[in-house]
């Protein structure tokens, strides 16, 4: 994976769109540095928030943490008799990738993942964004399960991986 993978602008999520620009708000909402801001640097010069896991090679010795915003599934809860209005259910995974090996930042690995778990659901709790996501014609009834960071192995290096597991409910979608 490298640097200049593209995500769309966040826009109104319709019958033809209704993965990609669901997918497209929430990555948005998330690469936001007001709303998650980056542990490592203020800026917004490096590269946090992916769509898929990123390769060690592209994202050399600035890469940790990062923040991988994965694809939603989706599945019919009902429509209506003429088949012009569907209610959704969605759901996808948000994975928090930290290490205490980085040079400039040692030891910090766990204070990271909980800095940003902790940005991600104040940003997917906060009501601003939620009327923004309305608008966006997403239901604001969301729900999350946030793990435990826990330690892993990864490219030699011990890593912290937790993972944000995001319901979003009712969700409608005009045909």
């Amino acid at each position: 994976m490298d640097k200049t993978e593209k995500v769309g602008s966040s826009g109104t999520v319709s019958y033809s769109n209704s993965i990609t620009q669901f997918h497209a708000n929430f990555y948005n909402l998330i690469n936001t540095r007001s709303n998650v801001a980056d542990p490592k640097i203020s800026d917004s010069s490096r590269k946090f928030v992916y769509r898929r896991e990123p390769s060690m090679d592209s994202i050399t010795d600035n890469g940790h943490p990062y923040v991988v915003v994965g694809s939603p599934s989706k599945s019919p809860v009902a429509k209506s008799a003429d088949g012009s209005l569907r209610i959704l259910l969605r759901t996808f995974t948000i994975t928090i990738v930290s290490t205490d090996d980085d040079y400039n930042r040692e030891g910090k690995g766990k204070e990271d993942s909980d800095s940003i778990a902790e940005d991600i659901e104040n940003t997917l709790d906060n009501a601003g964004n939620l009327n923004t996501l309305l608008g966006y014609n997403v239901s604001p009834d969301i729900d999350y399960d946030t793990s435990e960071a826990t330690p892993d192995i990864q490219e030699d290096k011990d890593v912290y991986v937790r993972t944000i597991r995001v319901t979003v409910k009712g969700g409608l979608v005009v045909r």
